[in-house]
């Protein structure tokens, strides 16, 4: 069945979030009997079982060996060292996903997709959604325990009460959710749910308790598509897909801060002036042919441009020297032009990308020998929607590599890959004439 994507009538797709789904009990062993665990002053006997477990050697070769599976009433039990651990997660002994995704994708209007969420199978994954009637919906959907009030869900939790054993999630309709704000879009990169929107709509904060976990980091993404998308009242196609493209840090990007930071506060360094400058003259875009980029992300995001960013000045001389090295060594110069550095590597070729690490066009990339980075993560698939005013439907789509993602031998194993570098899309086929009229081959199995 398809996980996201559209049919006739609906729209829907994903991004990940990141809620508190699981609890980690410390348990009370017996120290006369390793089997037994205190709950209320009592001692419970540990569930036990051997899993024969099949390893694979060297060619045909397979050893079985055995390993002890415990369980509680808490959720299934681990030995470490010398401590003994339960872990409860959000979704144990749920096996309905398929279903839900199955019966999302048949569903044809806004209330038949609620529908489908409300068999809650999902424990986590934000859901937004758009139909032909002009419906959008977003819902921070995710399996969140109703957990006893009163104690420190954050940490490991001492496993001795029945009381902390939760069984219960908040419903659908109890969940952070936008439909149909007055803004006329939403959207979700990552980020708060709290902030999906524009002006009134957004969920009440208030509403929902800090054990939840539910985070309220905003990323450079989701702030860009606020200013983007909420700052235009009248967005035509071109400009939607022009927008799903950007490659801009906001100046109160996390990212642009920092590099103010440092600059206000590095001394002068004669031996640094060239690449001092190109920092300074860097004005958060990251489009190919940006020659400020490649230094500026290699230095303050060094490994796969993708760590965590901290004030240090000291750190961050050093690594702009290595930087400098880097692109003298592989290139010949440190002004060189983005694209020539952040690349999409497949079946043999390489295509120059723009975007990278927490832009809308996001590029997530792995140095490599030779100086480039590869990109491993970020943009994958992406799918425009549409409904004209009669009702009708057309959608485009693209994807880093192609369709044949396993088999190298494959034309379609990288034929995508260029339209993916040039930000451009290829018209998706839905109805059977559309698909019979531009097959290659048709076979009955």
């Amino acid at each position: 069945m398809i996980l996201l994507g559209h049919n006739e009538s609906i729209a829907w797709g994903h991004t990940v979030n990141g809620p508190d789904l699981v609890d980690v009990f410390e348990l009370e062993m017996n120290p006369q009997n390793k089997r037994q665990y205190k709950v209320d002053g009592q001692w419970l006997q540990l569930e036990r079982s051997v899993a024969p477990i099949e390893v694979k050697l060297a060619g045909n070769y397979r050893l079985r060996v055995k390993r002890e599976v415990l369980h509680s009433i808490f959720g299934p039990v681990m030995r470490v060292e010398q401590k003994v651990y339960a872990l409860r997660y959000a979704g144990m002994n749920q096996f309905r996903q398929l279903e839900q995704w199955y019966r999302m994708g048949q569903a044809k209007n806004l209330k038949t997709f609620k529908e489908a969420m409300r068999i809650q199978a999902l424990s986590m994954f934000n859901t937004g959604y758009g139909d032909k009637e002009g419906n959008i919906f977003y819902v921070y959907n995710a399996l969140l325990p109703k957990r006893l009030p009163g104690r420190n869900w954050s940490g490991t939790i001492k496993g001795d009460s029945r009381e902390l054993i939760w069984e219960e999630y908040l419903s659908l309709d109890e969940l952070p959710q936008v439909e149909n704000p007055d803004s006329g879009f939403l959207q979700n990169c990552n980020s708060n749910p709290f902030m999906t929107t524009t002006g009134e709509g957004n969920p009440d904060e208030s509403r929902f308790k800090n054990s939840h976990g539910i985070e309220k980091s905003m990323t450079n993404r989701a702030r860009r598509a606020l200013e983007l998308y909420g700052g235009d009242d009248s967005i035509t196609r071109e400009e939607f897909f022009q927008y799903k493209y950007d490659k801009n840090y906001g100046s109160d990007s996390k990212l642009r801060k920092l590099i103010k930071e440092f600059l206000d506060n590095v001394e002068a360094n004669q031996n640094l002036k060239e690449e001092l400058g190109l920092i300074s003259q860097w004005n958060g875009s990251l489009e190919k042919g940006n020659k400020s980029a490649a230094i500026t992300l290699l230095t303050f995001r060094p490994r796969s441009n993708t760590g965590k960013m901290k004030s240090n000045p000291e750190r961050t001389l050093e690594q702009l020297r290595e930087a400098a090295k880097l692109l003298r060594k592989n290139f010949g110069r440190i002004d060189v032009e983005w694209g020539k550095v952040n690349r999409l590597v497949r079946g043999g070729k390489s295509f120059p990308l723009g975007g990278g690490s927490d832009t809308l066009r996001a590029i997530y990339g792995e140095p490599q020998a030779d100086g480039t980075l590869s990109a491993k993560a970020g943009d994958c698939f992406i799918q425009f929607v549409e409904w004209g005013e009669s009702g009708k439907l057309q959608s485009w789509a693209i994807h880093q590599f192609g369709s044949a993602t396993v088999d190298s031998t494959s034309k379609h194993y990288n034929d995508q890959s260029s339209l993916f570098s040039e930000e451009k899309e290829r018209k998706t086929l839905f109805a059977l004439e559309e698909v019979l009229a531009n097959s290659k081959k048709a076979y009955e199995p």
